[in-house]
């Protein structure tokens, strides 16, 4: 937990690791070896804004998890790729803490473009800001968990149907 502190260095060992942030002004996370490494989030109402993150400051995370209700995580096309090249299975998930009942939550992702957002829904959308980065991606629907698949490069990116995702 980084407890709002600023410039922080975390590293994680091998097994699942759980880094929860206030903000962005961290100097380092490693999730180290192994699965499902995570970042979590939650401040009602905030935004956890990773845009001035530089590809050097996280590695070995394979999941972005939403922990508290109206939490925005804003991500560039940039981040997201290279949380997927980074990562030990080559997969990224960004998903919401829970879909249970009166326990349900809701969250948003911003996904920043370079250029122009072109497209006619939000997969087209993302497969775009992706293809700023690298070339080749596809969407392969919704899987099982609930979570919109895409493919680039060889990684699987997968975003929680239930987000409120927009490309900016």
């Amino acid at each position: 937990i980084d407890n709002a502190y600023t410039g922080l260095s975390m590293r994680g060992g091998g097994d699942r690791n759980d880094f929860s942030l206030q903000n962005t002004s961290f100097r380092k996370i490693d999730g180290g070896a192994g699965f499902e490494d995570t970042i979590r989030y939650g401040n009602n109402g905030g935004t956890l804004d990773f845009s001035n993150v530089n590809f050097e400051q996280i590695e070995q995370v394979e999941r972005i998890h939403f922990s508290q209700d109206g939490s925005t995580i804003r991500l560039t096309a940039e981040n997201i790729f290279n949380l997927l090249k980074t990562s030990d299975n080559g997969s990224l998930t960004i998903e919401l803490g829970s879909h249970m009942g009166s326990n349900a939550m809701n969250g948003n992702l911003d996904i920043d473009m370079i250029n122009t957002v072109t497209g006619t829904n939000l997969e087209d959308k993302i497969i775009n800001a992706l293809n700023e980065q690298g070339t080749g991606a596809t969407y392969n629907n919704i899987n099982s968990d609930g979570n919109h698949h895409f493919e680039i490069g060889g990684y699987d990116l997968y975003i929680d149907a239930d987000l409120n995702t927009q490309v900016v």
